[in-house]
């Protein structure tokens, strides 16, 4: 029972997995207009700009109807100076769930892919339009997972002449387990074949002693 008990500690601690947390980007970082690329580490984003609150930081957002979820900085689809079109995210390592806080003026579509580009979830906006003039509630919280990675993300606007915006980004990297190579196993191998000798051992010392 106990040389059991030790060959499962021993291979729980190898095998155990590699831990990761949530990581949000709030893009507080950002100036006003600034094309978003890849700033932020482990995530690169196309056809993205940084908006700052007009109200608060005389920026170029129109928070009356667009408010920031948290800060005075948010990203929206589009340039410096076009507006519209979808924006797409691409994770360094997959992740395995992704979400954000969306204010639009037309439904949003949200599309997951894998590393082959395989769609492997999907998922819509609550509401047509939820811009706070709209009478909607702005910054619906839309999320997705998929336990085996999401490489990248799309998110599509109904209409792609219209802004929608993007704040506090969560994503939680897909955890790999760690597996033992030949080495650790060889060692595990040892640890257990010693294991199985002393106690033999110990057993006939017993029984010589009697």
């Amino acid at each position: 029972m106990k040389l059991g008990m030790i060959v499962i500690a021993i291979v729980s601690v190898i095998a155990c997995p590699l831990s990761a947390g949530a990581v949000t980007i709030d893009f507080e970082t950002l100036a006003d207009l600034e094309v978003v690329t890849n700033q932020f580490a482990g995530v690169a984003f196309s056809n993205t700009v940084a908006l700052q609150s007009f109200n608060a930081a005389g920026g170029s957002l129109f928070d009356d109807d667009f408010p920031p979820a948290s800060g005075v900085t948010v990203v929206s689809n589009g340039a410096a100076s076009v507006i519209g079109g979808s924006i797409v995210i691409d994770f360094t390592t997959p992740v395995t769930s992704v979400s954000g806080l969306f204010t639009y003026a037309a439904p949003l579509t949200l599309t997951a892919l894998d590393a082959g580009l395989s769609q492997v979830a999907q998922a819509f906006s609550a509401l047509s339009e939820n811009f706070v003039s709209s009478g909607g509630s702005p910054n619906e919280l839309i999320q997705l997972t998929f336990a085996g990675g999401i490489a990248e993300l799309r998110i599509d606007t109904a209409s792609s002449d219209l802004l929608f915006t993007l704040d506090d980004l969560t994503f939680t990297p897909l955890v790999v387990s760690a597996v033992p190579g030949p080495a650790t196993l060889g060692l595990v191998g040892a640890v257990v074949l010693g294991a199985i000798v002393g106690s033999r051992l110990l057993v006939r010392v017993r029984r010589t002693s009697r």
